[in-house]
């Protein structure tokens, strides 16, 4: 993966971050090639290839492997996570 695309998909998920950080926000079904990790700050909701949705609780961690469907909702407070790219060097 080059370097541009990297920068490219931290940048996208920034805004993605920003803008569900309200409360009773979703983040919309999505999948993409690299796996990634999530290291919770929130007390929302996770879903993967449409399973029943779970709460990772806070402190938690959430890995999607590449290409696994997976969604986000906030519930009654804000949703913050860090977010990691898991990609072979």
């Amino acid at each position: 993966m080059s370097r541009e695309v990297t920068v490219h998909r931290i940048l996208q998920a920034l805004h993605h971050a920003s803008e569900s950080k309200a409360t009773d926000a979703a983040f919309m079904a999505a999948s993409h090639a690299s796996g990634e990790v999530y290291l919770v700050i929130w007390e929302g909701q996770i879903r993967q290839e449409g399973r029943c949705w779970v709460a990772p609780g806070y402190r938690g961690s959430v890995f999607n492997p590449s290409n696994l469907v997976h969604a986000m909702r906030s519930g009654p407070k804000p949703r913050l996570a860090f977010w990691a790219l898991a990609y072979e060097m």
